[in-house]
């Protein structure tokens, strides 16, 4: 059997740390985890879990919880097909189980294809992973591609139920996310303006269907160059964050449709990502 990796976790939250040993054969059914532990004086296998059928190699294994601060082992690996799945393995009734496997495929429910940028993260800082499902954004005129995406994070509890958390937008390439409010979901598509030097813009739509172009209503900046600070409050410009060679802004664009918040709700909901934060 082919070993792939192990993490040292107190995954039956006895006090005890056991020792969970990965082994992946390539794209075959008997991709397991197997916890081993101390029973009456002994080191002894204390369970296994199948893991999703065609993996091809493990990617991340990560030691963290699932809702109501019980113990859990997320392990993402690549499929054949090189999408990404993610088995959440804990310790439940005395055994080992793998909450998100799902019977008939054999494969995780939680698994992503053509999302590489993206993976289970603690993303409100509460020490239970949020599994994101991405939501393709509408695009004008309609049928022309657009790669751009909100994201939906959810946590999973012990008996395998997942439940919403929030929803971001996250801009990987400018290095900062926003809470989506729950009603622009559906309502609002998403646009990026570079023609500015030392500018990057993301501009916020409201979404007026198929036939009408959408009407932008907020825009997030992030400024470099020396006169960014004077840039950064140039109208109604506001500053959400700023460093010693960045200042990210935003503003409210002219609009007949209202958002819903005001300058401290997007100063509220507005977050840095971390260095390395993607590739947890």
């Amino acid at each position: 059997t082919t070993y792939s990796g192990y993490s040292l976790l107190d995954i039956d939250q006895d006090l005890r740390t056991e020792l969970a040993v990965i082994r992946v054969e390539s794209a075959d059914t008997n991709n397991l985890v197997e916890v081993y532990g101390w029973r009456d004086g002994a080191f002894v296998s204390l369970g296994t879990a199948r893991l999703s059928t065609g993996i091809t190699a493990r990617s991340r294994v990560r030691s963290n919880f699932v809702a109501d601060s019980i113990r859990a082992l997320y392990i993402t690996g690549t499929l054949m097909d090189g999408s990404q799945s993610t088995d959440i393995v804990a310790w439940r009734d005395g055994e080992l189980v793998n909450l998100t496997l799902n019977p008939e495929t054999g494969i995780s429910n939680e698994t992503l294809s053509g999302y590489g940028s993206i993976g289970p993260s603690d993303v409100n800082d509460d020490t239970v992973l949020e599994m994101p499902r991405p939501i393709i954004l509408p695009s004008y005129p309609s049928g022309e591609p657009n790669n751009l995406y909100l994201i939906e994070w959810s946590q999973y509890d012990i008996t395998g139920a997942s439940k919403k958390v929030f929803t971001t937008y996250h801009n990987y390439e400018d290095s900062w996310y926003l809470e989506i409010p729950d009603n622009w979901v559906d309502q609002i598509t998403i646009g990026r303006n570079d023609s500015v030097s030392e500018e990057r813009a993301v501009i916020f739509y409201h979404w007026n269907g198929t036939e009408e172009e959408p009407t932008p209503f907020m825009a997030i900046y992030k400024l470099s160059g020396v006169n960014r600070t004077v840039r950064a409050t140039r109208g109604d410009r506001f500053i959400l964050s700023e460093d010693d060679s960045t200042i990210y802004a935003a503003t409210f664009l002219d609009s007949k449709w209202n958002c819903g918040l005001e300058e401290v709700d997007v100063l509220n909901r507005f977050h840095r990502i971390l260095s390395g934060w993607a590739n947890e």
